[in-house]
């Protein structure tokens, strides 16, 4: 399989896809750069049933809990926040489970965290960094409420497919240019495959933005314009 690089520089003000490339644009599911997009449905359900060892029996998460963040009322770093997801049977019916974001690490420390990724040789990769911009490694946790579905055997695919948008929600902008299509790999993971019902488990998800950046919205993508949350990132 030829391995696919995703640039790290602003052409025509748009990143994008050395190969297969992504089409640009604000809300447009063609321009999500996520493992999901990689994983070939084989593979996926393979892991299906795989046990692993973060599964949380105790399923302390409630649907009451579930909030979605908003542009103007984003979710903070460490609380908990809403993300859209489907079960493995149903790709279009959207309920919501949890997420939080609970740690964001910068340069020469996120470089780090990115070079560990490349060194599993992955299918999907940045290429080298160009001046002006850095690594962002964000640490997040999304956890299932039990009994989210009628079905309590129903697996979950957790919504990976995320945007990173500047805090007035629209691109984010390196002086006077704005950056569209900024591409988000998730770079580790505690288990693979579907989530059951009750479980938890932890994300690394890196991205690429200038170093003036210090604050931004990570969106989380969905079906459903309306399922989208926003959590703001400082």
């Amino acid at each position: 399989m030829k391995k696919r690089l995703v640039k790290s520089i602003m052409t025509v003000l748009c990143i994008s896809l050395v190969i297969g490339a992504v089409g640009c644009g604000s809300g447009s599911k063609k321009d999500k750069v996520t493992e999901k997009e990689t994983a070939s449905s084989s593979d996926t359900k393979k892991e299906d049933n795989k046990k692993t060892d973060n599964e949380d029996s105790k399923g302390t998460v409630a649907k009451s809990d579930l909030v979605k963040g908003t542009v103007e009322k984003p979710i903070k770093m460490n609380e908990a926040g809403a993300l859209a997801a489907t079960t493995s049977k149903d790709s279009k019916t959207e309920f919501m489970v949890q997420m939080k974001v609970i740690k964001v690490t910068r340069g020469t420390d996120a470089k780090k965290m990115v070079d560990e990724y490349d060194a599993t040789d992955p299918v999907t990769r940045f290429k080298a960094l160009e001046e002006g911009f850095e690594f962002v490694v964000l640490d997040t946790e999304i956890a299932v409420p039990k009994n989210v579905t009628s079905n309590p055997e129903d697996l979950i695919m957790e919504g990976s497919n995320f945007s990173v948008k500047g805090k007035d929600g629209a691109a984010v902008k390196k002086g006077n240019s704005a950056l569209i299509g900024i591409p988000t790999i998730t770079i580790k993971k505690s288990a693979t495959g579907f989530m059951k019902q009750g479980e938890t488990r932890t994300y690394q998800i890196a991205t690429i933005l200038p170093t003036e950046t210090k604050e931004f919205l990570f969106e989380t993508r969905s079906v459903k314009a309306e399922n989208m949350s926003y959590f703001l990132i400082k």
